[in-house]
Order: C-alpha cells, then sequence, then structure tokens
C-alpha cells in the first residue's frame, strides 16, 4: 500500500505538469511500459498508482495505454516509439533498465514527455522532454513512512500483539515470523539476522537437541546432491560437509 500511495503522490503531480501543457485536458494521452504485468507486485503497484492518480484528476481510462512485459532492451524504445505513434504524448517507464532507450526515444520525439520511474540521470542529460521520478522524493517517503506505521499498528492489532514503542530488528524479525509463517522465509531470515547458528538464539531442537544449540556456520549452506556432484564433475562439494553428498 504505500508504495502504491507514493507513486499516486508522484505521478499526480507528473500529470498535472502534462495537463498543463497540452492545449486541453483531453489532449493528455498517456503511455506506460511495464517491465512485468499485475500477476508482480512491483508491476502492479506501478498499474495502481497510475491508476489512482488518474482517476484523481480525471484523466479517462481511454486516455491510457499499457505495453506489458517489456524487457530491458530495445524492446522499450519500440514500444515507446509505438505509444507515440497511437498519439501518447506522456510517456511512462517503471524498470530503472528501460532509461537508457526512453532517452533514446525522448531526443526523437520532442513533442512528447517520457518520464523513466526510478532513473536517475535526466536533469543532467540535457534532454528537455527527459524526467525522472523516484530519484528523491523526500515528501513521498516521509508518507510512506507515516503509511508504514500505520500499516504496522493494523497488522498488531490483528495479531493481539502491543505496538512496539521502538522498531528493532528483533522486532521486524518476529514480525515476518508471524505473517509470513507459511511462506518458507524464516531460515533465510535468521540467517540475514545472524540468528540462525548462534547458541544466544535457541528453539526447541535446534542442533538436534530439546532445548536446542549452536551450530557450525557451514550449515547455513546446503550440501550440494550426489547427483549434482556426479553430473558436472567441475563442481565440488561445499566446505564443511567432507565427502557427505546428501545431507
Amino acid at each position: 500500500m504505500k508504495k502504491v500511495l507514493g507513486l499516486l503522490l508522484v505521478l499526480s503531480l507528473v500529470f498535472t505538469m502534462c495537463a498543463f501543457t497540452a492545449s486541453a485536458e483531453n489532449d493528455l494521452k498517456i503511455g506506460v511500459i511495464l517491465v512485468g504485468d499485475d500477476t508482480e507486485g512491483y508491476t502492479l503497484a506501478h498499474m495502481e498508482g497510475i491508476k489512482a492518480a488518474a482517476a484523481k484528476l480525471g484523466i479517462a481510462d481511454d486516455q491510457i495505454s499499457w505495453k506489458y512485459k517489456v524487457p530491458e532492451d530495445s524492446s522499450c524504445y519500440e514500444a515507446a516509439m509505438d505509444l507515440y505513434g497511437q498519439g501518447c504524448n506522456l510517456i511512462i517507464s517503471n524498470s530503472y533498465g528501460h532509461q537508457d532507450f526512453m532517452a533514446q526515444a525522448a531526443e526523437e520525439l520532442e513533442d512528447a514527455t517520457f518520464v523513466a520511474v526510478t532513473g536517475d540521470f535526466a536533469a543532467v542529460s540535457g534532454i528537455p522532454n527527459l524526467k525522472n521520478a523516484f530519484t528523491s522524493v523526500y515528501e513521498s517517503r516521509y508518507v510512506s513512512g507515516v503509511v508504514a506505521g500505520l500499516k504496522l499498528k493494523e497488522l498488531t492489532d490483528r495479531a493481539g500483539v502491543s505496538a512496539p514503542s521502538s522498531v528493532t530488528a528483533d522486532y521486524l524479525l518476529e514480525e515476518r515470523a508471524r505473517e509470513l509463517m507459511w511462506e518458507g522465509h524464516r531460515r533465510t531470515d535468521l540467517i540475514r539476522y545472524g540468528k540462525f547458528t548462534t547458541p544466544s538464539f535457541l528453539w526447541t531442537y535446534k542442533g538436534g537437541t530439546f532445548t536446542g544449540q549452536g551450530f557450525d556456520d557451514y550449515m547455513k549452506i546446503f550440501a550440494i546432491p550426489s547427483s549434482e556432484l556426479a553430473s558436472n564433475p567441475e563442481l565440488h562439494q561445499n566446505p564443511g560437509y567432507g565427502n557427505a553428498t546428501d545431507k
């Protein structure tokens, strides 16, 4: 949600700016180049932010054209040119890897505005119709922090736990354990936070004992299965496992 609200703030500013440069509000037509589609969260957040900003400013659905799953290569340039051919005068891309190709199109199409979201060189590019969004947007980051705090309270209320007086790394680890219980993140989180092998953080049967105990750091990495070792003589067993192949 905080990503959507942040995008809403930024894109509302972008759309408003471009509406002023168009001869009339209905002349604004937006083309959107997306690295993914609505099946993954990053792109979905951009889609929802764009739709919300457009609705807030009275921009109709038929004024927005979408390009999905556009790779970070010349396909982006081709998509931008196609959107311009459809009459789009504001073209937005949502991936850092699109930026070079957006710049190429912007140089050729001076009467359209190109916005590379998460890009970083528009200000020094010398291309007046190339813009960036989400580079150092402190206002939207502040709002995102407020939204994150509200969301945290919602989660703690739902889980029946007290909201923390301060958010620490240990609290975040515990919260992730509750929220992502069945999603396979716990082992990786414990390694990331330095708690997977240490004797200072125990759980039942950690290290093979009922009360729990620490174990060697090499077990942060799995052993390579014997079938993989046999199929590729260039592979060597990970350190700590000796000649074992199927632990």
